[in-house]
């Protein structure tokens, strides 16, 4: 999900294809990143982990379709989130792998 490669993958010929390890982390770092801007006290940083955990835990469901399912639920979830959490799945989550593979 780096940026820096978003331009060269097409002109190679390839499909960006995520990496599993590497959404999970920039998804903690988009956690840790927003912590360290609002200052979030310890017990909601914590619950934003739970939450967020949740969501990297859809990555490691063994059937695509389940994923893709779950992964498009999410949306309509606003209810079940803190408004940072949700925030991340719009702008984060949603919008990249949107693009990628859920059609």
């Amino acid at each position: 999900m780096d940026k820096k490669y978003s331009s060269i993958i097409p002109k190679l010929g390839f499909k960006h294809q995520l990496c599993i390890f590497h959404t999970k982390k920039t998804l903690n770092k988009q956690l840790k990143n927003f912590k360290d801007k609002n200052l979030l006290s310890d017990e909601e940083y914590q619950e934003g982990h739970k939450q967020l955990k949740m969501i990297k835990d859809l990555f490691d469901l063994n059937d695509f379709d389940e994923f893709k399912n779950e992964l498009k639920s999410l949306i309509y979830r606003k209810d079940d989130f803190y408004p940072f959490i949700y925030k991340i799945i719009r702008k984060f989550i949603f919008q990249d792998i949107k693009t990628s593979f859920i059609t």
